[in-house]
């Protein structure tokens, strides 16, 4: 019967807050620690963290993981992918070129004197930690984008026409789409 809720007794004064039912729902925070490694869509299993019925043991919480996409980096399981761009007299003289790296230290890069837009650079270990693997981590790959400077005076454009002139350009590669295109042909995904 609904007085009883089929108990087969009556309670005669129920608390307000359940009203008789026996239990009330209760908003918590629950901490959850997060493995370094964990890739998008993989799910934490909180065991006891979960609903509960009176008389009964607490069930698990299962959280499903979703990853923020990051404004440089594309990750691969544990490597990351990146451009990196530099200005033409970079790549004519080489040198050192600084970025700030995936934990937000600076990483200096070497560019060779005369390097081409595709070349990959890897900084070997500095991808996202391995799960379950302390301390291994995976690569950061860097592709090459040399910026061919635009708004140039002709007086610029001729001095730059003058400097260069005899200097055999290296045979072109084709490139096709952008970097997140060179990721995917990477793993053999074709561009999107």
């Amino acid at each position: 019967c609904p007085d009883c809720r089929g108990e087969g007794r009556r309670i005669e004064r129920p608390c307000p807050a359940c009203d008789g039912a026996g239990s009330t729902r209760v908003e918590r925070v629950v901490e959850v620690r997060i493995p370094p490694g964990v890739e998008d869509g993989q799910q934490i299993r909180v065991e006891g963290a979960g609903e509960e019925i009176p008389g009964g043991v607490p069930g698990d919480l299962y959280i499903q993981l979703r990853e923020e996409e990051h404004p440089l980096y594309e990750r691969r399981g544990a490597d990351l992918f990146a451009p990196l761009r530099i200005d033409l007299l970079q790549a004519i003289e080489g040198g050192d070129v600084e970025v700030e790296g995936p934990d937000g230290e600076p990483l200096r890069i070497r560019v060779e004197e005369g390097v081409q837009s595709g070349t990959v650079k890897v900084l070997r270990g500095k991808g996202v930690p391995v799960l379950g693997h302390p301390g291994m981590r995976g690569n950061l790959y860097f592709q090459v984008w040399v910026a061919t400077p635009t708004g140039l005076s002709r007086e610029q454009k001729e001095a730059l026409r003058s400097a260069l002139a005899g200097v055999a350009a290296p045979e072109a590669e084709e490139h096709h789409g952008g970097w997140k295109d060179w990721v995917r042909a990477f793993f053999g995904g074709g561009p999107r």
